[in-house]
């Protein structure tokens, strides 16, 4: 597993977003793993614009169109959901990830 794609708070995941170059015109795998890992993480597209010193529609869509489609952050943990929401989650995003896996 790559540094970047290690579980993430947002706020870490954005610092070594913010710690990095700034991503230019053409997207290196870095800057879009960690935009990837800050989305994981649960970051928004506005907290992620701000570090990138772009609105969040600009950064979703820069990121969005260069390669296969970053996830939703995950569902804030809730007492709500029962074992198969859960299950279904977590199916969920499994399949994400071999559906990326299967495009790089």
């Amino acid at each position: 597993m790559s540094e970047t794609t290690k579980t993430l708070t947002p706020e870490t995941a954005l610092n070594e977003l913010r710690d990095t170059e700034p991503c230019g015109a053409v997207l290196p795998a870095s800057c879009m793993e960690l935009v990837r890992s800050a989305r994981i993480a649960g970051a928004s597209w506005d907290q992620i614009g701000d570090v990138m010193g772009v609105t969040a529609a600009q950064a979703r869509s820069r990121f969005v169109q260069s390669g296969p489609a970053l996830p939703a952050p995950p569902p804030r943990p809730s007492a709500d959901l029962d074992d198969e929401e859960l299950m279904a989650l977590v199916v969920a995003e499994v399949k994400a990830v071999r559906r990326l896996r299967a495009t790089q």
